[in-house]
Formats: structure tokens, sequence, C-alpha cells
């Protein structure tokens, strides 16, 4: 609920809205989102060695029309502890490996507004002396739950006396019904509405080794390395069109979601400063017509296998232009997504009596990120905004050889790939190191233990993106999000 209310001229000594004698400025609203769950779950074992799950729920959200208001859904799961089973005796190696196989549901229906399916009316447009509506937003009664469901298989075990642990999960998720706002024409006077737009795939592999390397006496350590890696792909979007257009991203068919799609720089024009852009003209759809191979003729000139039209690759030959934006036979280029080929984490504790050293890293590999704090650093809108150091080595005369364009004030240049940064990162998460008093030293005072330690958090993080954070956003844009706060700090454990 919000409520704002002001009136100027108010009576010295008294703080009220009432006194005043100005005009008045009010405003107030209320937004109501409401959710009503059911759901139940059962769960039984034999013999401590089999495991089943299921469950089950329904679930109604007033972000959606009353007769699609309500969503089913549900899961099943089983698990296998192998290691109890009487052939594995013989296998003094493995100290307990469970076997896991499920499939769940989902349901979604977060899609950035209260009222999904409901028309809004601007009441701020006046006629006359009367109020005047308009139409800001279209409704769509059909919209629904977003549903998304996975099949999980997995393995978990511990190895060697619990000198080895792993776990390791395969997953395939599918999900419908995506919720999105759909593009319409501007022209419409409309820039979309909120729509169950298609489906989409993920699937990749999780997974933590975990090695207790050392363990001798007073002398511990053990080293854990977590993996991830994912494939995401649109399998279908409804309407018409295979694409959906978001800015300088797309929804497309056979891409990963929000993929970059954008011009390809081709350095500065040396005479006129202008930015250049490859532009494509079609040669060959086919593989192989007319006595020669399409892809080889792409290889010689180094054209990318990514280029699509209408969803489907292409291959032809290049040249350079400055008017990749009105040429007809120019080509934007799909540049891959923010989402990483691998990303893990991989830390090590260690212990030598008193001491302790523990340190945490984390990394990502692939992915591109779009830094339009630099593009705007770059290419002002206005005289005053600040520049990036970079724009000293702009193009200034006829012969200058740069990678910067000539300056302008609310540059025409296109979105293009010189603003895509590669995403990966090494980051240092925190380091720590630790001495435990002897006991014989603390005992008298009355304390059971007293540790001294230091440790730093976010103490680097080595990136191509200068100054910002590659780690906060998935969707790939850049903000004024800064790299984490670098802390050290000096501490003292005592346990009475």
């Amino acid at each position: 609920k919000y409520l704002y209310a002001e009136r100027n001229h108010v009576y010295p000594g008294i703080l009220e809205i009432a006194s005043a004698s100005g005009d008045i400025n009010a405003n107030s609203y209320r937004r109501v989102y409401r959710i009503e769950s059911y759901f139940g779950r059962l769960a039984a074992d034999f013999k401590d060695k089999y495991y089943l799950e299921a469950t089950w729920r329904t679930d109604g959200s007033s972000r959606f029309y009353e007769p699609n208001r309500w969503g089913q859904f549900w899961s099943l799961g089983g698990s296998w502890r192998v290691s109890q089973e009487g052939f594995m005796k013989s296998a003094n190696w493995i100290d307990n490996m469970t076997l896991r196989l499920s499939y769940g549901q989902l349901g979604n229906d977060s899609i950035g507004s209260y009222y999904a399916w409901q028309s809004f009316y601007d009441l701020t447009w006046p006629n006359a002396n009367n109020a005047g509506a308009l139409v800001s937003s279209l409704a769509n009664p059909t919209v629904s739950w977003e549903k998304k469901g996975s099949w999980n298989v997995g393995m978990e075990g511990t190895f060697f006396h619990q000198l080895l642990n792993v776990t390791f999960e395969y997953y395939n998720a599918t999900t419908l019904d995506m919720l999105l706002s759909y593009p319409m024409p501007l022209s419409t006077g409309f820039s979309g509405y909120n729509a169950n737009v298609g489906s989409m795939r993920n699937q990749g592999f999780e997974g933590t080794i975990r090695v207790n390397w050392l363990n001798s006496g007073n002398l511990r350590a053990s080293s854990t390395l977590m993996g991830y890696l994912n494939r995401n792909k649109v399998l279908k979007l409804t309407g018409e069109s295979p694409r959906i257009t978001s800015g300088n991203q797309i929804i497309q068919e056979g891409l990963p979601i929000y993929t970059w799609n954008v011009a390809r720089t081709a350095g500065v024009d040396p005479a006129t400063g202008r930015q250049l852009y490859w532009a494509y003209t079609v040669v060959e759809k086919d593989p192989k017509k007319d006595g020669y191979d399409a892809a080889e003729v792409a290889k010689a000139y180094d054209i990318p296998n990514t280029i699509t039209e209408n969803g489907e690759p292409v291959f032809g030959y290049e040249y350079k232009t400055t008017e990749t934006a009105k040429a007809t036979n120019s080509k934007y280029i799909t540049y891959g997504s923010r989402e990483p080929k691998f990303q893990g984490s991989f830390g090590t504790d260690f212990q030598w009596g008193p001491v302790d050293f523990s340190f945490l890293t984390t990394f990502s590999l692939g992915g591109y990120v779009w830094d339009s704090v630099y593009a705007s650093a770059m290419e002002v809108t206005y005289a005053g905004d600040t520049w990036s150091k970079h724009a000293l080595r702009r193009w200034q005369k006829p012969g200058d050889v740069t990678d910067v364009p000539l300056v302008e004030i609310g540059s025409t240049n296109i979105a293009a790939d010189r603003w895509l940064v590669d995403a990966s990162y090494l980051a240092i998460k925190s380091i720590q190191l630790g001495y435990t008093l002897p006991q014989r030293w603390t005992k008298a005072a009355g304390i059971k233990s007293l540790r001294f330690f230091a440790t730093g958090d976010n103490l680097w993080i080595f990136t191509k993106l200068n100054g910002l954070n590659p780690q906060y956003n998935i969707s790939g844009g850049t903000s004024w999000a800064y790299t984490p706060t670098r802390t050290i700090s000096l501490g003292i454990d005592i346990n009475f």
C-alpha cells in the first residue's frame, strides 16, 4: 500500500497537513497478490536401502484470470543404497554409494506484474473538466502458469575409507508455456502483452569431488572442486515469428535464450573516422550446389558459422561498410549469450596442530556481457557527461589508425560487438588463517579454546570487465554494480 500527500505554506509551529494553505498534491495505490496452495508428501523406505518419495501440490495465483488460475504440479523420486546390498560386501573400498532418479514439475507465476492478465488504464489524460483514460497495456485472459518438468539422475558416495567423496548429477529440464512479454509492432501503440510464449530446455551436469588427501595425526587437509555445466536452448515459440527481439538480444528457436544479436565491427575508417561494420551478402544456403561447397566459401572469407537468417544458417561473402544499419543485405551476428561454458569453485582446508588455513575460489568460463556502462562513457549523450580515458585514442584527423571512432555527442553508431566483453572470471572469494592457543595455557582462566584469526573476503577478481562485477547478472547486462567490497578482518574466538 502506498499513500503520499503534500501541501505548502505550513503555519509556523503546526506540522499538520490540514493547517497548510497551499495546493495539495496527493497520490495513493495498493497492489494485491494472493496465492493459495494445497500440497502433500508421501515417503517410504525399505530395509534402509530403497527409498521412494512422491509429492503433489495445486496452486492458485491471483495473477491469472479465474479459469486459468490453478496449476497442478507433482514429483516422484527414488534412491537405492547400492552399498547396502549383499553383493557389494566384498567391495570394501566403497564406504557408501547411492543412486538417485527423479522427475518433477514446478510452476512459476512470476512475470513482473501483479495483474498479468488484465488491462491497465492511464487516468492522467484530462478530458476538459472530466477524467480521461487511455489503455496502457493489453489484457490476455489466457495467460497462465509457466511449467517446468525436470529429470534428474545422480550418484553420491564415499570411497577408500572416507578419502574420496563424490556427488554427480545429470538433469534435463523442459520449460513449457514460458512467461514473457510477447512483442507487438509499435505502430499498434503497444510494445507487447503478457503471454505464454513457448518452450525451452536446460540440460547439464553438476558435480562435487572432495578429497581428504591428508589425515595423519594432527595434520589434516582436504580439497573440494565443484563444477556446473548447463546448456540452454529455445525449443519453440508461439506465433508466426521464430524470433522475439528484446533490445540487443533475441529469443530464437534453436539458440540459447537471450542470445546477443549485434553487428560485427570492422575497425575505423582512417579517412573519415567512422565506425566500419561487416556486411554479408548470402551466396549459398545449401551445403553443396552448383559445383562448390558453401562451407568452404564461408571459411575462405572467415565468416562465423553463427550467422543466421530466419533461424537458418547461411554462408556468404563479406565487405566493410559504414551503412550497415541501412544496407538491406547486412546481417547481424549471433554471439552466444551470457551463459558460461563451465563454472564452479575450488577450495582447500588445511590444519596442522593449532594452525588452520583455508581458501575458496570461484570461476566461470565463457559467455558475454554487454558493457553498457563502458559504452555510455565512450559514446556520451550529453556534452557534460564523463568520458572514458580510452576516448583519448579516438580518431582526430584523416590518416589516424585507431580502434576508437571520431567523437560525437549522441552518436548514431549501431549496437555492435565492440561492447561485448568475455564474461569469464576467476575470483578469490576468501582466505583465512587461524591459530588456536594450547588448552594448557587457557584452562586456568576457564577458557575451553581461544583462537586468533585473520580473514580476507573478496580479495581479487580477474576479469576483462574493468571495474564492474561479472558475477551479479545472469542475463548479460551491466549496471553500476561494482565488484564486491574487499574486506580484511582480524578476530578472536573464545569458548568458555
